[in-house]
């Protein structure tokens, strides 16, 4: 099973620390007049951002900067403070059978032989004073969808792999058995030579 360091933030995980350079990202607003983004409105300005909360991570640099974070669906294994924001009777209620991703590999080789993904695309929503009704709104990390996908290796080439692998594995006896069936082969054929070479000897005496 993929663990919950795969979406952890920095503090426990390293790694993802380059999906948090800007939590939110700012965005701008769009100008509905010149159908551009507007670069003299910053409804955030000298706000701080956001903390990278734990189990999420920010993919806004891939969604054309909005505000996008992925998660295990119903924020499975995320920090509980992200189901705190719904009502105790919403529909998240995080499963391991349901929102767990997993992957299966060969010990050896480390081939995937199946994989299951579970993901959740979730939109950051904060205050913004240019709309009535986001005023009041407290910062939130709605769930907008999740996905899953699942797939694997048909059943003849697992067999073949399988088959790799018993090779390898009995590669080494083999060899060993092979090395040891030689020796005995040239020591029988220099013992055989030595009693010929006596024979002859004896013959001429």
């Amino acid at each position: 099973w993929l663990d919950s360091n795969v979406v952890a933030n920095a503090t426990r995980n390293s790694s993802a620390s380059c999906f948090n350079p800007h939590p939110d990202y700012l965005q701008r607003p769009f100008n509905n007049e010149t159908w551009t983004l507007d670069d003299n409105v910053v409804p955030f300005e000298g706000e701080i951002d956001m903390p990278l909360i734990d189990g999420l991570l920010n993919v806004s640099a891939c969604k054309f900067k909005t505000p996008s974070y992925v998660s295990y669906p119903h924020f499975y294994l995320a920090d509980p403070v992200l189901l705190d924001q719904f009502h105790p009777d919403s529909d998240l209620h995080p499963s391991e059978d349901k929102h767990a991703s997993h992957l299966t590999l060969m010990p050896e080789p480390g081939v995937p032989l199946d994989v299951t993904i579970r993901m959740q695309i979730n939109l950051l929503v904060r205050p913004l004073d240019l709309v009535d009704l986001f005023k009041t709104l407290p910062p939130t990390v709605f769930p907008m969808i999740w996905f899953e996908t699942y797939t694997e290796l048909p059943e003849d080439m697992v067999k073949q792999l399988k088959f790799l692998e018993l090779a390898e594995n009995i590669r080494l006896p083999v060899t060993g058995v092979g090395i040891g069936v030689g020796c005995v082969l040239l020591m029988s054929g220099f013992a055989s030579w030595m009693v010929a070479r006596r024979r002859r000897r004896q013959q001429y005496v």
